[in-house]
C-alpha cells in the first residue's frame, strides 16, 4: 500500500512538472533576446561629471528610449530619441535628437550577451550662456556595444563602451564614452 501511494505522488509530481512553464535560475535567458519577432525596449543612460582645467565643473544628463525589433536571428533594426542636457558656470545645452539604428546581439552563454549597435543620428541643440541663445543642427555616427547580462525573462541590463562622432555640423567632436542600458522585450 505504501508503493503505490509513493508512486501516485511522484506520478502527479512528474505531470505537475510536465505542464508547468519553465523556471530559469539566473540568467538563462540571453538566447531569448534575439529571436526573430522580438521586440524590445530599452534606455541608454549617461551620467557625467567634468573638471575643465581653468573653468568651473560641467555637468550631463543624457536620457536616451530607443525601440528595436529583432528582423531575422541575431540582426535587429530599430530607432532612439535622444534627450540630453548640460550645464555649467553660466552656460547650458539642451539637445534632442532621432536615431535609426541597427545592431547584431551574440549569446555569450545563458546569463551574458553582446549587443553593438550602430546609429546615424539627427540631433539640434539649443545653446544658452549668460542670456544670450543659439541653435545648431548635427548629422553624427554612434557605436555602443554593451555586455549585457540576463538576470531573468524578459530583462536585461548592461555596460559598454560608446563612440560617437560629429560628421556634419559646425562643431566636429568626437567622444568615447561608457554607457548603461536598461531593457526588456517581448514577442509579437
Amino acid at each position: 500500500m505504501r508503493m503505490a501511494r509513493l508512486i501516485l505522488e511522484g506520478l502527479a509530481v512528474g505531470a505537475v512538472l510536465a505542464v508547468a512553464p519553465p523556471a530559469f535560475a539566473f540568467g538563462a535567458t540571453a538566447a531569448e533576446l534575439d529571436v526573430p519577432g522580438t521586440f524590445v525596449v530599452t534606455n541608454q543612460a549617461n551620467l557625467g561629471f567634468q573638471q575643465k582645467l581653468n573653468n568651473p565643473t560641467d555637468t550631463s544628463f543624457t536620457l536616451a528610449p530607443a525601440l528595436d525589433y529583432f528582423i531575422i536571428a541575431h540582426l535587429s533594426l530599430g530607432g532612439q530619441v535622444t534627450l540630453s542636457y548640460a550645464g555649467g558656470g553660466g552656460s547650458n545645452s539642451t539637445t534632442f535628437g532621432l536615431a535609426p539604428q541597427v545592431g547584431y546581439d551574440i549569446s555569450l552563454g545563458d546569463t551574458w550577451s553582446f549587443w553593438p549597435r550602430a546609429s546615424l543620428s539627427v540631433t539640434a541643440t539649443s545653446f544658452s550662456s549668460n542670456g544670450h541663445g543659439s541653435t545648431q543642427g548635427d548629422l553624427s555616427l554612434g557605436i555602443f556595444a554593451p555586455f549585457l547580462i540576463h538576470p531573468a525573462e524578459h530583462f536585461f541590463f548592461g555596460v559598454g563602451p560608446g563612440f560617437t562622432t560629429v560628421l556634419a555640423g559646425p562643431n566636429p567632436i568626437t567622444a568615447i564614452t561608457i554607457g548603461f542600458t536598461i531593457g526588456g522585450y517581448f514577442r509579437s
